[in-house]
């Protein structure tokens, strides 16, 4: 018994072993049976597992055709978006004039100027991004039947980890009413822009479901730490607020930049790093663009943030 018991687990896994010995079993009472039971069983689960591995390569292949897709919308916008960017790089308009109206955010040409190239975006590009990121989330996620298996996002203001680490340290009172009108733990991620003493930008996102924060640093300053930290002391802060509860803020765990986080080669692309980390994030798509898409994916940005909307191939 014990040699047909490893035999089993053998071939069909630790997942699967006790449903076969169950089938197994129930058969040893047969013995002119058993001769068929076993080779049957594992010709299924070899079945099982076969489709399994094509279900498997069929996402990497979705994955893959979604990535490209992305990239070449960075690199070479649409015509409808590369009319609308054209708007704002127009030299000969007047530059305090409204190319946008929209999320009770008036954006003039001069304020999207920060999109030409070799310049350092200002908290109002990154933070009306973050709005048409929030805006495509939530359609996604009305769109889907039933709800379908995804979580909406939310998208704070890079104004809310200011507000929570002033001067003074950590200030979870002035942040306090910013997750008011919603439940942050029904959220599948919140996503953090960071500015750092308005010379750099980073994003920090919250995975609330796996209980775990994330930094992305396109120059690997090595400030993720201090963040990280204080965005798990929030959670448990929200936690008490809105619940009553206390969270075992040991169990999060914490992730600073690493490897996957692609590296900008200049001194003016971080803010365009953090636009891009944000939009792959929310479709968990790998981290693979790089410094060579920047310069499209400004004028994408600038398109966007124009026509004041966001969509891709495929969206409801």
């Amino acid at each position: 018994r014990a040699a047909r018991e490893t035999q089993a687990r053998a071939a069909a896994g630790a997942g699967d072993a006790a449903e076969v010995m169950k089938r197994v079993e129930e058969r040893m009472m047969r013995p002119d049976d058993y001769a068929l039971v076993l080779p049957d069983e594992l010709d299924k689960l070899r079945i099982e597992e076969e489709e399994k591995e094509a279900a498997a390569a069929a996402r990497d292949g979705a994955e893959a055709q979604a990535i490209a897709r992305r990239l070449e919308a960075f690199s070479h916008p649409e015509p409808e978006v590369e009319s609308a960017a054209a708007r704002v790089f127009d030299a000969a308009a007047h530059p305090e004039e409204v190319l946008v109206d929209k999320f009770n955010m008036a954006l003039t040409r001069a304020k999207l100027m920060c999109l030409q190239p070799a310049t350092w975006l200002n908290d109002e590009v990154i933070n009306f991004y973050m709005k048409l990121l929030q805006e495509r989330s939530d359609r996604i996620v009305a769109a889907a039947t039933n709800g379908g298996d995804r979580r909406s996002c939310h998208y704070f203001a890079s104004f809310f980890l200011t507000r929570l680490l002033d001067d003074n340290g950590y200030q979870y009172a002035n942040v306090k009413r910013w997750a008011k009108k919603f439940d942050i733990f029904e959220k599948e991620k919140v996503f953090c822009p960071v500015n750092l003493g308005n010379m750099h930008w980073a994003l920090a996102v919250i995975y609330v479901q796996e209980r775990q924060v994330c930094y992305y640093d396109s120059m690997a300053s090595g400030a993720g730490e201090r963040y990280l930290k204080a965005l798990v002391r929030y959670m448990g802060d929200e936690m008490k607020a809105r619940k009553n509860a206390t969270m075992d803020t040991a169990a999060w765990h914490m992730v600073d930049t690493g490897r996957d986080t692609p590296q900008q080669k200049n001194g003016c692309d971080c803010g365009v790093f953090v636009c891009a980390a944000a939009d792959f994030i929310t479709d968990d798509l790998p981290l693979e663009y790089g410094q060579e898409h920047m310069a499209g994916l400004r004028r994408k940005l600038a398109g966007n943030i124009v026509r004041g909307e966001l969509r891709y191939p495929g969206d409801p």
